[in-house]
């Protein structure tokens, strides 16, 4: 068996990235913890949420790094899902002033609808 070097003992793996000297902490599970944050802005806008499904975007497509969303309706009677399919029967009710923040992606859509015609909802992506 090789000699390990300090790195290798205590407990660490280089991880090989762009600049080849990335190196992370593996913990007694032989896990790589990371740390995710947000960090290169985000943008916002007011939605106006009726009866056909609206997709959570500010822009013509979603913010191409985006890692959270953020979305409250001003106003009761709107429901999200995950699908242009999403309907008030099958969608989760959200309530007035309801201030969602999750992590997701750009790969996953987001869509609202509402009971009536022009509800409020604001919305955020952040990358």
């Amino acid at each position: 068996m090789a000699d390990l070097n300090d790195q290798e003992r205590a407990g660490f793996v280089k991880l090989t990235g762009e600049d080849e000297a990335n190196v992370a902490d593996v913990n007694s599970n032989r896990e790589i913890p990371v740390g995710d944050s947000a960090n290169n802005g985000g943008v916002n806008k007011a939605l106006t949420v009726g009866t056909s499904a609206v997709e959570l975007k500010v822009g013509a497509s979603v913010l191409p790094l985006r890692k959270y969303v953020t979305f409250q309706p001003l106003d009761n009677g709107v429901y999200f899902g995950y699908s242009s399919g999403v309907t008030i029967a099958n969608g989760t009710k959200l309530f007035k002033n309801q201030l969602i923040l999750a992590p997701i992606g750009a790969g996953t859509t987001i869509f609202f609808i509402a009971d009536a015609a022009g509800k409020d909802v604001r919305i955020g992506e952040i990358a």
